[in-house]
């Protein structure tokens, strides 16, 4: 997951007997008064302090707020914070490492250090001991060969219940088929390696230690202050494919044939759903899956069959065919034509994307819901097929494609404050207006 957050400085005013202009204290961006945290920590092992940074996390929420980079001297200042209770957390992201900890010392979030900040701070915030150490050792071949180019992967045992291959740490093997990670907080991990289970280069079986094709099954190695950790790993024949099939069923006026099913985190195995609703994912490597059964616009996520990604994972093994849980999704439909103020002439490259609209009335602009939708046809139209039942707005975005920052909200405004708000219930067919896209900011 990457995360970005702004860092804010905090402004002095200038206070005296006498009448002066005095700057502002520090707003946050809620408009709330915001304050800072400032600490220390003491790393322990091979590693510099400025590899960390420290992050805070609200006590209710699972997204950090903010975050400060720790200076080589191990000081740290995590600022424009608004009043609330936070936990703080070391964090070694960036490529700088491996590995969390939460204050006082933990990695277990349950048992961390409540910060309380209020309108008056800054915080002071104890000295934490981070213990560093390193996982290093060699992939062979079946013959005892190195494995050069072989990927290792890393994946803590703490702080999450399960995770993916995007969660992992990556490294590679030299020619020598030796691997390092150089720097990983203390902990409990699993080490393993991939191995290219078919044609495509992006199809990878993992290998983890001692052998075992599910994560969940391997052994967990330590990792200590100042210890390097040694883990060698012979590569086993390939295990067998699994296969994964299930029905999906539709209400609202969309095809089943509009939908896909995709492995999280191996969209390799992407697999179509048949007009009878009926989908198969093979060969399927063995290991540890979710799946989002998705248009685009509207998915559904297994296990489970709800709208938001579940926490726990499906353990598929080597040669099984698992058939999943039937699977249910009610959609309506939202399109329109895009066009420019010249009649008749579309904009060239023009996205439109769907936001979902949270209760509170909020919308992230940076995050779409969905997945891009591309101007459809040379006439500008596009068409959200298969919408899942709820309320929306819909931002434009030019060259750049869906990745870059909105040009503008339907209909024709700049920010997603004053955008339409578009209500799709079940079988629904929204038609939005024409929408002109404005001419550029200069």
């Amino acid at each position: 997951m990457t995360r970005k957050r702004a860092r804010r400085g905090l402004v002095t005013a200038a206070i005296s007997v006498t009448i002066l202009p005095c700057a502002p204290l520090p707003v946050h961006a809620s408009g709330r008064m915001s304050a800072e945290l400032s600490g220390a920590i003491t790393v322990v092992g091979d590693a510099a302090p400025d590899r960390f940074d420290v992050l805070a996390y609200p006590v209710d929420s699972d997204n950090a707020v903010a975050r400060g980079q720790v200076t080589g001297d191990g000081r740290f200042t995590v600022a424009g914070v608004a009043p609330g209770r936070y936990r703080l957390q070391a964090d070694t992201w960036r490529g700088r490492g491996f590995g969390t900890l939460w204050w006082p010392g933990t990695h277990d979030p349950a048992q961390a250090t409540v910060f309380t900040v209020a309108d008056d701070g800054p915080v002071a915030v104890p000295t934490m001991t981070v213990p560093v150490g390193a996982v290093e050792g060699r992939i062979t071949s079946q013959g005892g060969e190195p494995v050069k180019r072989a990927p290792v992967f890393l994946d803590a045992t703490y702080g999450r219940p399960g995770s993916g291959p995007a969660d992992l740490e990556r490294a590679s093997t030299g020619s020598d088929g030796r691997y390092r990670f150089a720097t990983v907080i203390g902990g409990g991990y699993k080490v393993g390696t991939g191995m290219r289970f078919s044609d495509d280069e992006d199809t990878v079986v993992t290998q983890w230690l001692p052998g075992r094709w599910v994560r969940a099954r391997a052994d967990t190695v330590a990792v200590e202050a100042g210890q390097t950790t040694v883990v060698d790993q012979r590569q086993l024949p390939l295990p067998r494919a699994a296969v994964v099939s299930g029905r999906l069923t539709v209400t609202g006026g969309a095809s089943a044939t509009e939908f896909a099913v995709w492995p999280v985190d191996h969209y390799a195995w992407r697999g179509p759903v048949a007009a009878d609703g009926s989908f198969e994912l093979s060969p399927l490597p063995p290991g540890e899956y979710q799946f989002s059964v998705s248009s685009g616009n509207a998915a559904a996520w297994l296990p489970g069959g709800g709208l938001h990604r579940p926490t726990e994972w499906l353990t598929i093994d080597a040669g099984e065919h698992r058939v999943l849980d039937p699977l249910h999704l009610s959609v309506g439909r939202i399109s329109g034509r895009l066009t420019t103020r010249t009649a008749g002439v579309p904009p060239y490259g023009a996205h439109a994307l769907l936001h979902r609209v949270a209760p509170d009335g909020s919308t992230d602009p940076a995050v779409p819901l969905t997945r891009q939708a591309r101007v459809a046809d040379d006439d500008g139209n596009f068409d959200f097929a298969a919408v899942a039942p709820g309320r929306y707005k819909i931002s434009v975005r030019l060259r750049g494609g869906p990745t870059a920052k909105p040009h503008q909200w339907v209909p024709g405004r700049r920010t997603p404050t004053d955008a339409r708000v578009f209500t799709v219930g079940i079988g629904d067919h929204l038609i939005v207006p024409d929408e002109v896209v404005l001419p550029r900011k200069p």
